[in-house]
């Protein structure tokens, strides 16, 4: 789905819920590169680590834990590893 996002955003402006895909591809950047970012959660695990995977790239899972409780994480200076320990320390195992 990505790779349609970036013929798409070629040709003009892309929005992914009301945020330009261009955002995410600096995320995205950010994220594979290991910097670090800020960011604030609040809603059901599985939902963020399908929103984790989509914005980085990898095959991220829940491999433990409860999919449906709902976590909130607020991280400053985080990189995507920081991120997966902050959920596991709530109990939810995410798998590459």
């Amino acid at each position: 789905m990505w790779e349609v996002f970036e013929e798409l955003s070629k040709r003009g402006t892309v929005e992914i819920d009301g945020v330009d895909f261009r955002a995410l591809q600096d995320l995205r950047s950010a994220l594979l590169a290991g910097e670090k970012i800020s960011l604030q959660f609040s809603m059901p695990a599985d939902e963020m680590v399908s929103w984790l995977s989509f914005v980085s790239g990898f095959p991220l899972r829940i491999n433990s834990g409860n999919a449906q409780e709902h976590v909130r994480i607020a991280l400053k200076e985080a990189t995507l590893q920081d991120i997966i320990q902050a959920l596991s320390k709530m109990g939810i195992e995410v798998a590459f």
